[in-house]
């Protein structure tokens, strides 16, 4: 993996965990009901941070 790639990922990674230190926030908030919810937009908006993380590289 080259450095792009690598820089690429940490910032990716950096990114995905700010949204699950938001998720677990809105859980605090809202529950236990809404957290499979908040799971799957989660997982949603993880793929999306990831393909447009790479978009932005234009890779």
């Amino acid at each position: 993996m080259g450095f792009r790639e690598k820089g690429i990922k940490k910032l990716y990674l950096e990114r995905l965990q700010l949204y699950r230190k938001y998720a677990d926030i809105v859980v605090d908030i809202n529950g236990m009901a809404n957290k499979k919810k908040v799971v799957n937009n989660i997982v949603e908006k993880s793929k999306e941070l990831y393909n447009s993380t790479f978009d932005t590289f234009n890779l």
